[in-house]
């Protein structure tokens, strides 16, 4: 075990993170995994033990295009040739489920995630004509995805609440990754997409695959504002004579809440 930890101080001194030892009992002998390409490097501490195999081993660490259980929000979720983005960990009942859009897919399709891991299957769409559904029957954490498209740092969910007109947020989708611009400008109705003022505008659109991602606040820990449906296109005035505006639409907790029947986020 000091022969071990000796390799391991002297890999991460060439600026290597990590050496990994396997113990078998059965035979009392060790095998000392170093990264790839490092074996000889660690294979001089051990004086051709017999007691000691040495080996490699390569980690890579989950990112939101490729994630695994427990699942967190932000990440791709895949059915077919059809990709969304994972919501927000919630609870219904004594179910814990991932909230995505409703549009994403039909109640019992199954969802892989990026890293082809079985990720559940749509089992509720809101029964308020809300474009929200969740996801169940497999393990999903507190935590949303931030950082870029292949990211995989993330922040703790600390609870949820409607977003405010004029404050700014953020969303994640796995497509275009953690963004922080989006201003809540407007209320919106859709009508046959739930009651008055389910949906909120906000400034700066994010691409496609992006739906059912996460809108939250930002700060040590997040707080779910709710989920994107997509980006609008707004034109006003009369050909020849208009203005064009681009909008993330998606909508608020509280709809969401009340049509899939969700008791609470998962915190982290």
């Amino acid at each position: 075990r000091a022969l071990a930890e000796k390799a391991k101080r002297q890999i991460a001194a060439g600026g290597q993170e990590y050496v990994a030892t396997i113990y078998d009992p059965l035979s009392d002998s060790f095998t000392v995994l170093s990264p790839p390409g490092k074996e000889k490097e660690i294979s001089i501490f051990f004086d051709d033990s017999p007691a000691v195999s040495i080996g490699s081993i390569e980690i890579t660490d989950m990112a939101r295009n490729s994630d695994t259980s427990p699942f967190w929000g932000g990440g791709l979720i895949i059915r077919g040739n059809s990709t969304c983005s994972a919501g927000f960990s919630a609870k219904a009942g004594t179910a814990q489920v991932m909230v995505t859009a409703k549009h994403c897919g039909t109640v019992d399709s199954s969802w892989t995630s990026g890293a082809n891991v079985a990720f559940g299957k749509i089992s509720k769409h809101a029964t308020n004509s809300v474009d929200a559904a969740y996801i169940k029957d497999k393990s999903y954490a507190g935590k949303i995805f931030t950082g870029g498209t292949t990211s995989n740092s993330s922040k703790a969910v600390s609870g949820a609440g409607d977003p405010t007109i004029g404050n700014t947020y953020c969303a994640s989708g796995q497509n275009t990754g953690w963004t922080c611009t989006h201003k809540a400008a407007l209320s919106m109705t859709f009508s046959g997409l739930g009651p008055a003022n389910a949906y909120v505008l906000y400034y700066y659109p994010v691409l496609a695959g992006d739906s059912g991602g996460a809108i939250v606040s930002d700060g040590t820990k997040l707080t779910v504002r709710g989920i994107v449906k997509g980006s609008a296109v707004i034109t006003t005035g009369y050909p020849g004579d208009s203005a064009r505006y681009d909008y993330l639409v998606g909508p608020k907790w509280s709809v969401i809440k009340s049509g899939l029947g969700l008791d609470s986020v998962v915190t982290g």
